[in-house]
């Protein structure tokens, strides 16, 4: 058999006769991008996996790949030295405002003598308070306030030391009224006594008035009785009938208003040392008037 013969049986195996060849073409569904046959049983496909959008991952991806870059940066950055500021910043107010050694256990007080520290401290009000909170202008007012007290000033030494310096007022003579006993200073102001004063000069107010201050005319004429008479211990006083007192004789002395004390105390000293010379026994001794005094005897 030649090539030729062999050739032709190869077709006429390949091609029988009275059969048809058909070729079947393939088709690509655009939908689930799955093939398709046409002309042969088609196959519906199941569900499709659900799969994270290639696009987003990707984003995710680069977002978390640049986060060791970022937290490099931001400690380099000023941002961090502000934060880290503000952390400090914080952690140290939680401390002076909770820390048991920034309150105030006592207070130190210098410069009295007749006031008790006690009263003093308990007017200043700031005894267990926090150092910090303490308003030293509120503190000297407080403090002022106190009877017999002309000046106070605080201030605090670190960490919860607060001191108190005050200046006490300086009883003159003791005012009594209505069975009670203030003090009166220099200047005419009436205070409570805060303790007993010996050998201190005693005015009655005959009025029973409640007096806050003393005329400044009364008080330099207090003093200046009490300069000439040292041994003297009590005093009484009416607005209407001035100053009056009992003297080392026994005669009642009529001083009147604290005008001309010292005219006064001048004629009283001439006109009582002619009553003892002659020896004569005399109820009181008026010098209210310098120029036109006299005595009464009994």
């Amino acid at each position: 058999m030649n090539t030729n013969e062999q050739k032709s049986g190869a077709k006429e195996k390949r091609y029988r006769p009275g059969r048809r060849v058909t070729h079947r073409r393939t088709y690509f569904s655009s939908a689930r991008g799955m093939p398709t046959m046409r002309g042969a049983p088609s196959v519906r496909p199941g569900p499709a996996r659900k799969q994270a959008h290639p696009t987003l991952r990707r984003r995710v991806q680069v977002r978390l790949a640049r986060i060791p870059r970022q937290v490099a940066a931001f400690r380099r950055s000023s941002r961090m030295v502000s934060l880290t500021l503000l952390v400090v910043s914080v952690l140290l107010l939680v401390l002076f405002a909770t820390g048991d050694w920034f309150y105030v256990p006592a207070v130190q007080v210098d410069g009295n003598g007749i006031i008790a520290a006690d009263d003093i401290s308990a007017a200043s009000s700031v005894a267990n308070y926090n150092i910090f909170f303490v308003r030293f202008g509120e503190v000297d007012q407080r403090v002022r306030a106190l009877h017999g007290l002309k000046s106070a000033k605080s201030w605090y030494e670190w960490p919860n030391v607060v001191h108190i310096s005050v200046v006490e007022r300086t009883p003159l003579v003791l005012w009594e009224s209505n069975k009670r006993t203030s003090w009166v200073d220099e200047t005419g102001q009436v205070f409570n006594a805060f303790r007993q004063v010996s050998n201190a000069l005693t005015v009655v107010d005959l009025d029973n008035q409640m007096r806050t201050t003393i005329d400044p005319h009364l008080v330099s004429g207090l003093k200046t009785i009490q300069a000439a008479l040292p041994g003297l211990r009590r005093l009484e006083y009416s607005d209407f009938k001035g100053l009056t007192f009992t003297d080392e004789h026994g005669w009642k002395v009529l001083l009147g208003q604290p005008a001309e004390v010292n005219a006064k105390l001048a004629i009283l000293q001439s006109l009582s040392a002619y009553i003892v010379a002659q020896k004569i026994d005399a109820e009181y001794v008026d010098v209210r008037l310098p120029e036109r005094a006299y005595y009464k005897p009994k």
